[in-house]
C-alpha cells in the first residue's frame, strides 16, 4: 500500500489529511455509541455495535498506525494535529478499553 513502508507515501497521506478523516470518523463512532468502562476495566456498550462499525474502527486504527509506522516527520506532525481539542493518542485511548479484542489490538498498533 502507500503508506506501508514507504515514507514519501506515508508523508503524502498526511499531507491530504488523511490523519484528521481518521480522527473525526473515530470521535463520530464514539460520540454516536459511547462506551463505559466497567470495573474490569474493560468498556461496555450503551448499544452493541454491528460488525461494520467495529470494522470500520478497526481499519481507521490501522491506517492511522500505518500513516506513521516507522516515519519520524509523520509521527512528529501527527503529534501536532488537534481534531476537536484532542490528539490523535486522546482520541485513540478510549478504544484501548474497547470491548472487541479486535479493536484494541489495533488500537494498540496505532
Amino acid at each position: 500500500t502507500i503508506a506501508d513502508g514507504n515514507p514519501k507515501g506515508q508523508l503524502a497521506c498526511m499531507q491530504s489529511s488523511l490523519l484528521p478523516v481518521c480522527m473525526i470518523s473515530i470521535q463520530d463512532l464514539l460520540k454516536h455509541n459511547p462506551m463505559q468502562v466497567d470495573d474490569t476495566g474493560l468498556a461496555q456498550l450503551e448499544t452493541p455495535w454491528d460488525n461494520g462499525k467495529e470494522l470500520l474502527l478497526r481499519w481507521l486504527c490501522l491506517c492511522m498506525g500505518k500513516m506513521w509506522d516507522a516515519c519520524a516527520e509523520v509521527q512528529a506532525a501527527a503529534l501536532q494535529t488537534y481534531i476537536n481539542d484532542e490528539n490523535p493518542i486522546d482520541v485513540m485511548a478510549p478504544l484501548l478499553a474497547a470491548p472487541m479484542p479486535e479493536v484494541r489490538a489495533a488500537a494498540v498498533f496505532s
